[in-house]
């Protein structure tokens, strides 16, 4: 072979190399691209028939999924009242289903031509399924499976096609009852670690202690109207075993007055469907029998929200919906899902976030957005509020938190996830969202020093102190005027600031009685502009300041992944290892403000040997 025949061969392989790599660089990490929907795998099928065009690269078929609700609006009783289901696809026989279909196309010039369902029900079934555009709903009018399909078809010809299995049965009861087991046995005798577990919680025993007049808050109140949702299968719309039919059988009436001795006067056939127990959650059990057809499992919010929604008490699901938790199209929930994506869903999905907690040898991999019970166990009351999570967490620079009460739980995903090795020939960067180590008083690189903390680590203010303080209230006492940001800042919802820029400053009156605004006046002028301004723009200055130095060394932004190109000194690695750490904080210095000047001051120093010239140096 000739030399130059070696330089050609030479230069086509170099060529391959960088393709290579770019396809490598492209398929790791979040980009700014637009926002896909998620596919679930297990509720997708391939298309049945060859599309119209091949799919490709850039023709790739619809993602579709189909969703069980609790109501579809303007689908009523005869009465006009709004008719409602647990949102499971097993449902009490004779009872309704309302599905939500999400179909959407990941190329950018296709869309979604059409969505059609379609049902196949049971031998001896005459159910039929009505349309209302991206929902169907039906009623299932026999015992068994049905199955629910909903074909996508885009406007390049491709097709995919969702299928959800449905079963259709009756209600049978724990099996416990006065922490005895009933006869016969029934959800008990199979699961019985999960239903000890189970009676200690609230859901177990809510109904007996208010109609024996418990000194709950919600005795003063509590009525008839309220035991559908505290009660099992209780549909006055079906026939199907479930606590109503029951009741009228043995003729049994709500007490007349709340006191001690009428859960003793219940049947025990009547108790045996009393509470809030397995089926309330995962459907009737009837068909069961160690079938996993004949029973549901979901983490949808939506089953939650079948009793936690009903305004003015129960708002929890209602500010939830406004959090990023409930964002199923976000990036975070759509992209790092998958197999071989393991080391991502212990945060970015919410099985495979219980399924980390628990200590699982394999993880889901499923698409799963943050719902009610990712972070709450309805199976266990070990823990306040039955959160998964307490107190203790370990954080990426390995400091051991043990005292985080609640907030562990947030510290858990919210946090960096690795620390600034300089050694390594190319920097691993902190993930998206360093908040907790921010908070914590960890986290960054210090250069050997020890950095400063703002009173709100010592203090031991967490997470939730600020993001689920307590929602404004009403500007009046009949509650008729709700004030700015009410249910839509704190609480559930996890804001600070609304939508619309209202901020919820009421989560820093008990220690700042004099702020404002979040954005309170800086101690000094850390950015050395010559003006003395809010923190955070003070520290938003300390960035862009850090920023020229670092492109002024040589250093490229980039604006996805790896970040930065042409980082090759140690203070070169240190500094966008930093900014990075500070900018995924997200706070801008409100979470720890000594911290964060110090790390970006520091930087600074340490890129270019001196202070950040004109400002006070902490």
């Amino acid at each position: 072979m000739t030399n130059s025949s070696n330089k050609k061969w030479v230069l086509w392989l170099v060529i391959a190399l960088l393709l290579i790599a770019a396809v490598a660089l492209a398929a790791c990490g979040p980009k700014s691209t637009p926002t896909p929907t998620a596919t679930v795998p297990a509720a997708t099928e391939e298309p049945t028939e060859e599309p119209t065009v091949a799919p490709t690269a850039t023709n790739a078929p619809p993602t579709v999924r189909i969703e069980p609700v609790v109501e579809i609006e303007g689908v009523v009783d005869a009465d006009g009242n709004v008719l409602r289901s647990p949102a499971l696809a097993n449902v009490g026989v004779g009872a309704h289903l309302f599905l939500e279909g999400f179909a959407s196309d990941p190329n950018a010039d296709d869309t979604i031509a059409s969505m059609t369902w379609a049902l196949t029900a049971p031998d001896g079934s005459a159910a039929a399924l009505t349309e209302e555009g991206d929902y169907a709903y039906f009623v299932a009018d026999v015992i068994g499976q049905y199955e629910v399909t909903l074909t996508a078809v885009d406007s390049n010809g491709n097709e995919t096609v969702a299928t959800l299995p449905v079963n259709a049965g009756a209600y049978v009861g724990v099996g416990i009852i006065d922490g005895a087991t009933a006869a016969p046995p029934q959800c008990a005798a199979c699961h019985e670690d999960r239903a000890e577990s189970w009676a200690g919680t609230g859901h177990a025993t809510f109904f007996t202690r208010q109609i024996d007049g418990g000194d709950d808050p919600a005795t003063s109140h509590y009525s008839e109207a309220c035991i559908g949702c505290h009660t099992v299968g209780y549909d006055t719309t079906a026939a199907n075993g479930g606590f109503d039919d029951v009741a009228t059988e043995v003729g049994w009436t709500f007490p007349e007055t709340l006191a001690p001795g009428n859960w003793d006067a219940v049947p025990a056939e009547l108790k045996q469907l009393a509470n809030i127990q397995c089926e309330d959650c995962h459907g009737p059990g009837s068909e069961h029998n160690g079938n996993t057809a004949g029973i549901a499992a979901t983490l949808s919010a939506e089953n939650c929200a079948f009793c936690h929604d009903e305004p003015p008490r129960h708002i929890h699901p209602a500010q939830w919906a406004l959090s990023g938790h409930a964002d199923a199209t976000a990036r975070a929930f759509t992209y790092p899902v998958g197999e071989g994506r393991e080391d991502c869903v212990r945060c970015h999905s919410g099985a495979g976030f219980i399924d980390t907690v628990a200590g699982a040898e394999e993880v889901r991999t499923n698409f799963q957005p943050i719902t009610c019970a990712v972070c709450h166990d309805p199976h266990d009351a070990t823990n306040p509020a039955q959160l998964r999570v307490v107190d203790n967490v370990t954080l990426p620079d390995g400091t051991e938190v043990t005292d985080a009460g609640p907030s562990a739980t947030c510290m858990s995903c919210h946090n960096g996830r690795v620390t600034l090795d300089l050694t390594a020939e190319e920097v691993e960067y902190p993930h998206h969202s360093t908040a907790g180590e921010m908070v914590a008083g960890a986290g960054g690189y210090t250069f050997g020093e020890t950095l400063d903390n703002s009173p709100h680590t010592a203090a031991g203010v967490g997470c939730v102190d600020c993001h689920m303080a307590a929602t404004p209230g009403f500007a009046d006492e009949a509650g008729t005027e709700p004030l700015p940001g009410h249910d839509a800042v704190g609480a559930h919802t996890f804001k600070v600031t609304s939508a619309d820029g209202v901020e919820n400053i009421g989560a820093c009156a008990a220690c700042h009685d004099d702020v404002t605004e979040f954005n309170r006046t800086a101690a000094a002028d850390y950015d050395g502009d010559g003006t003395v301004e809010g923190v955070q723009d003070e520290v938003q200055g300390l960035l862009d300041v850090l920023v020229v130095s670092l492109e002024d060394s040589g250093v490229v932004q980039l604006e996805s992944r790896p970040y930065w190109e042409n980082v090759t000194t140690d203070g070169q690695k240190a500094a966008t290892y930093n900014w990075l750490f500070v900018t995924n904080d997200r706070s801008m210095g409100i979470h720890n403000t000594a911290r964060t000047v110090e790390l970006l001051q520091l930087s600074y120093k340490n890129l270019t040997g001196e202070d950040v010239p004109g400002a006070t140096i902490r």
